[in-house]
């Protein structure tokens, strides 16, 4: 693989990669908003919500701010109209802070999770809190927001893409280009060097 073949070949992985994640724009967009509700502090149920077609992707979103060295544990659980447990999911709010070379506060207040319903139907979120003290919690806030589609396969095509780059760049070579032959002028010489010898033999 020649120097230009390989820079050829990343450009267009690049080029591949930014088309992806324009992709993902696109089908990360909100096409609308199926349920929203404040659940307290303790969590509660969420739905029913209405799927019309197969494989609709939806984005669950989750807040819950918490007090200063608090911390709440999240539980949702999805059922189908008849009742039946589909899966669940789960995250953690929590604010810590300390002092390492100087005083730190961190804290997450938030988390977000794509699903993908695979049958058109009926859903509904069971939600359930644990908490270090419900009066050191906010209230629970979930969303859950109709996507335009899933942007899953994109993330997978962009870091493959940058793999191939990154092989790509590894092995190509530059071609060397040939040896300059040598001048006529150096050859003449070879040659003077070698007669030389002849006629002094016959000379003799």
């Amino acid at each position: 693989m020649t120097k230009s073949t390989g820079w050829i070949i990343i450009l267009i992985l690049l080029a591949y990669s930014a088309a992806c994640v324009t992709a993902i724009i696109h089908f990360s967009e909100t096409v609308s908003v199926a349920a929203a509700e404040n659940l307290g502090k303790e969590g509660g149920s969420i739905g029913p919500i209405e799927v019309k077609k197969e494989n609709t992707a939806y984005t669950v979103k989750v807040s819950q701010p918490v007090a200063l060295n608090a911390w709440s544990a999240i539980n949702i659980d999805v059922f189908d109209e008849a009742g039946e447990y589909l899966f669940s999911f789960n995250g953690d709010m929590w604010h810590e802070s300390g002092y390492d070379e100087g005083y730190w506060e961190e804290e997450t207040s938030t988390f977000d999770l794509d699903v993908n319903f695979n049958k058109p139907g009926k859903y509904t979120l069971d939600v359930s809190v644990e908490s270090s003290d419900v009066n050191n919690v906010n209230d629970l806030f979930v969303s859950v927001e109709e996507r335009r589609g899933s942007a899953i396969l994109f993330y997978w095509m962009i870091f493959a893409s940058i793999i191939l780059a990154f092989i790509v760049l590894k092995i190509k070579k530059v071609k060397k280009s040939p040896k300059p032959e040598e001048s006529d002028k150096s050859k003449d010489a070879e040659d003077d060097t070698t007669a030389q010898p002849d006629a002094l033999n016959k000379s003799q």
